[in-house]
């Protein structure tokens, strides 16, 4: 069970109908979310989420693409961490951006589209020093 009686603390994943019966809806110790967490479940600070919808969630966003601007059509499968510089930039743009990954194709598009780059808060990502080891001398 999910909850707790005496403090009357619930999951916030788990449906009002069953928070005070016994149910097997909610499973493992209740924990406040931290920002990461709270902006990658997109929920308050303040929520108190059960391991199991934790887990759940947080599975779920490692498979969705925060890409504000796309139509989910042309989204690859292979998601990366969304870079910080973007995400604060994404959550700008549409209220309704939840998770901290982003696909490859979507990742590579948000440089070059005016809604992001245009945005006061964006920063162009870091140019890499590639260097080259040959390793016969």
């Amino acid at each position: 069970m999910c909850d707790s009686f005496s403090s009357k603390i619930f999951c916030f994943f788990a449906p009002r109908s069953s928070r005070n019966k016994d149910t097997d809806d909610c499973y493992g110790k209740l924990k406040q979310v931290n920002q990461a967490e709270a902006f990658d479940l997109g929920v308050g600070v303040e929520v108190t989420v059960c391991l199991k919808h934790l887990r759940q969630e947080t599975k779920h966003n490692k498979e969705t693409c925060c890409y504000p601007l796309g139509d989910g059509s042309s989204c690859s499968t292979a998601f990366v961490p969304c870079p910080v510089r973007l995400t604060a930039i994404f959550k700008d743009l549409s209220s309704s951006s939840k998770g901290t990954y982003i696909c490859r194709n979507h990742l590579a598009e948000a440089d070059q589209v005016d809604e992001v780059t245009g945005h006061n808060a964006y920063t162009p990502p870091k140019k890499r020093k590639v260097s080259v080891f040959n390793s016969n001398e």
